[in-house]
């Protein structure tokens, strides 16, 4: 798949957040009920949630877990330029600054 994008030279930047948990649940608290109740919904009653029982919260947690760790041994099988940026401390500033450097020195 690589070899299909290499010409465009690709850059993969990933946003990554330390603790799960508290970015979810800040999510949680800050947006309506109902965007939670379909993002459990999405993540425990389809596909892999689904096949293991995992539901609620704790579910999509467990989920979303088992997502990252799937993302980052992706990321480690690409041989394209690759970036993780953190955004665990919601600065967006921050996060642009970094993202303007990565861009700019790609």
């Amino acid at each position: 798949m690589e070899d299909a994008i290499g010409s465009l030279n690709p850059m993969l930047i990933y946003l990554d957040q330390k603790e799960y948990d508290i970015t979810f649940n800040k999510a949680v608290e800050e947006r309506p009920k109902e965007w939670s109740s379909g993002f459990v919904d999405y993540y425990t009653l389809q596909g892999y949630g689904q096949a293991r029982g995992y539901s609620g919260m704790d579910g999509t947690l467990q989920v979303l877990h088992a997502r990252k760790q799937l993302e980052q041994r992706i990321m480690n099988e690409l041989s394209l330029p690759r970036t993780m940026i953190d955004n665990s401390h919601y600065d967006r500033e921050q996060l642009r600054q970094e993202l303007l450097q990565t861009l700019l020195g790609h």
